[in-house]
This record gives structure tokens, C-alpha cells and sequence, in this order.
């Protein structure tokens, strides 16, 4: 266990969760909770993108790109990958901001946007995302005594 790491989090209450209000019980509780998005990399391409939407929404997705494609450099070269096996990365800060902007401008439907994005993401804990096992109470009183 990464007491230091623990201690930090606890003492700084960096999210204002309200740590010092809680008991031990209640830190620990509060941190194995998985309430917390992370993202992943993640390799699409249209055949995921058909899978993932569907049949009219995943071709109608990939229509609005290859259209795109003509008039957008980044969105071209991202239709290469799309129609190749390795697809685009949409774990990517730079892909997911791309897709939000096509969206945005009405492009891209926002809801197979949010689907497409949402293959990336998964729920942790925040112990997890502190890159620290399940915390249990008397850990929490160990940190807090340091």
C-alpha cells in the first residue's frame, strides 16, 4: 500500500470529497467506490462502428464521414484507418475532440457520437485512478496517523 499516496489524497482532498468530515469507514467506502470515468485506447473501425450502432445508424455515421472526408483533411485520413482493420483510436484526446467537433457543426448525430466515444470509456474507483488496491478502514486510520 502507497500510504504516501493515500495520505495525500486524504489530507489535500483534492475532488472536495470531504474526507476529514468522514469516518474511516466512510474515506474507505467513498474511495473503492467506481464512480470515475477513465479512458482507454481503443482501436475502431467501420465494421465496429456498424456493430456498435447498427446497421442504418452505423452506415449513416459513416456516410456523414465520407462526406466529410472530402473537405476535411484530419477526417479523410481518419476514414483511411476507418475502412482498414487497425481503425482510429477514439481513446485519443485529439479523435474524441475531433468527433465532439463534427458533431457540433451538425456533421455527426451527437448520440452515435457519445456511443462511439463511450467504447473507450470505463468506470474505476478512485483508488484505482490513485493507482492504489481496494482501501480498507484501517488503512485510511494508518494514513490519517502518519
Amino acid at each position: 500500500m502507497n500510504y504516501s499516496a493515500l495520505k495525500t489524497e486524504i489530507s489535500t482532498d483534492p475532488l472536495a470529497i470531504g474526507y476529514a468530515k468522514m469516518t474511516d469507514d466512510q474515506v474507505a467506502a467513498s474511495l473503492n467506490t467506481s464512480n470515475r470515468t477513465a479512458i482507454a485506447s481503443v482501436m475502431v473501425n467501420a465494421r465496429t462502428a456498424m456493430q456498435t450502432l447498427g446497421a442504418t445508424k452505423g452506415a449513416a455515421f459513416l456516410d456523414a464521414l465520407e462526406n466529410a472526408a472530402a473537405s476535411t483533411s484530419p477526417v479523410k485520413w481518419a476514414m483511411y484507418f476507418l475502412k482498414s482493420d487497425s481503425g482510429v483510436d477514439v481513446g485519443d484526446p485529439q479523435t474524441r475532440g475531433q468527433l465532439d467537433a463534427l458533431a457540433a457543426a451538425g456533421v455527426l448525430n451527437q448520440a452515435d457520437v457519445t456511443t462511439i466515444k463511450a467504447l473507450a470509456e470505463t468506470t474505476i474507483s478512485r483508488a484505482h485512478e490513485l493507482g492504489l488496491p481496494v482501501v480498507m478502514p484501517w488503512q485510511v486510520d494508518h494514513a490519517r496517523g502518519q
